[in-house]
């Protein structure tokens, strides 16, 4: 959440924090993969947590720079971001949890 703060080296931080957050995701999936003990419930667990930290990551984005400029289309791009990641969400895990099973 330190996105939501608008300030610049806070939001650096966050995007260092994101950028780890999302080499860490990736590994545990391959390392699950690796050993043979990935499931189709980690598989929807793992898109559903993808998924809420997009959320949070938008809407803190979009939220940090209205704060920052009180700009009010930063808020509707925020959501639109929400929106688009929602309807990719819901487009592709059916998908990639059946891909995963075979």
């Amino acid at each position: 959440m330190v996105f939501l703060s608008g300030h610049l080296f806070l939001g650096i931080t966050g995007a260092l924090l994101l950028l780890l957050s999302a080499w860490g995701d990736c590994t545990d999936g391959e390392i699950a993969r690796l050993k043979f003990m990935e499931t189709p419930w980690g598989a929807r667990f793992d898109i559903c947590c993808d998924n809420l930290v997009h959320f949070f990551v938008f809407f803190s984005i979009g939220m940090g720079l209205f704060f920052a400029t009180g700009n009010l289309l930063y808020i509707l791009y925020g959501g639109l971001a929400i929106f688009g990641s929602l309807v990719a969400f819901m487009i592709l895990s059916s998908n990639i949890v059946k891909k995963s099973r075979r």
